[in-house]
């Protein structure tokens, strides 16, 4: 098995969390136009649909042509690229594909989805329970007050993935985020999605938006 893609999944996982400590202060995002769609973008189109929860009543749905995957978000929500990414909270990582986040939440409301080429076609349920206990090992030493909540192999898109939950402090002076991070190999590519908001106000964030975008999530080959 190549260690390529785990490597990478780890990497970006630090990369949140060590970048935290050094960046400076968020400062206000000022109010943006509605980003334009990337070349592999098609436009959103906004939907009616049945409710998440009962909090997410209209949608857009992006969908990657490149990478060949799509999902929906809530409708108010805008788009950001790496270009865009003020913070590190907006993850701006090189890798960065998309950026969904809140309006006026400073980023500090946000779900990002990173690609990395060149790995294995797929992963069992052991190398993502593998891939669980290295981050075991690596985030508490990564993460200033880092709580992991939880650890579970599940299927989105149709595909087996590691969903990892856990707490950390940016160092933003935001308080405490909590990340839920699902990682997902597929035909040589690995993608993270990093879903984040405030400790205490994830839980409402995750029933109304976060589930939404992951259940929603699939692959399109």
């Amino acid at each position: 098995m190549k260690k390529s893609i785990k490597s990478v999944f780890l990497a970006f996982v630090l990369l949140i969390v060590f970048l935290s400590g050094c960046a400076p202060a968020l400062t206000p995002v000022p109010t943006k136009t509605p980003i334009p769609p990337i070349a592999t973008l098609q436009t959103p189109d906004k939907t009616a649909v049945t409710s998440v929860g009962g909090l997410v009543a209209d949608t857009q749905h992006y969908k990657n042509l490149e990478y060949a995957f799509s999902f929906d978000y809530p409708a108010a929500w805008e788009t950001y690229s790496k270009q865009d990414a003020l913070s590190v909270n907006a993850i701006a990582a090189d890798n960065m594909i998309i950026g969904v986040t809140e309006p006026g939440s400073n980023y500090n409301i946000r779900m990002a989805v990173t690609v990395e080429t060149g790995g294995p076609d797929s992963y069992s349920d052991d190398d993502y329970r593998n891939y669980a206990q290295m981050l075991d090992q690596a985030m508490p030493s990564g993460a200033a007050k880092f709580q992991k909540i939880s650890d579970e192999i599940i299927t989105i898109g149709g595909v087996r993935a590691l969903e990892y939950i856990f707490i950390y402090d940016p160092q933003l002076g935001t308080g405490l985020d909590q990340i839920r991070q699902i990682s997902i190999v597929w035909k040589g590519n690995g993608f993270t999605l990093s879903c984040g908001a405030p400790a205490g106000e994830f839980d409402a964030v995750n029933k109304d938006a976060f589930d939404l975008i992951v259940r929603s999530f699939k692959f399109d080959n």
